[in-house]
């Protein structure tokens, strides 16, 4: 869910200063995905990288 939070809540701030927040959804949220402890590195990385996208965080040091 990462980015996908901040990206969302950044546009209901931008629809509302545009008088547009008869636009914004009452609830919003992205796809969330549980982590567990029978996934690959490489599986948990790719699910890191999608969720900060936006910010450009890397994987973790482990």
């Amino acid at each position: 869910m990462g980015d996908d939070v901040g990206a969302a809540t950044a546009e209901a701030i931008k629809a509302d200063l545009e008088d547009r927040a008869d636009e914004v959804l009452f609830v919003f949220l992205g796809r969330i995905t549980i982590a567990h402890d029978e996934m690959s590195a490489d599986e948990f990385n790719a699910l890191e990288t999608e969720a900060f996208r936006f910010s450009g965080v890397g994987a973790l040091e482990r």
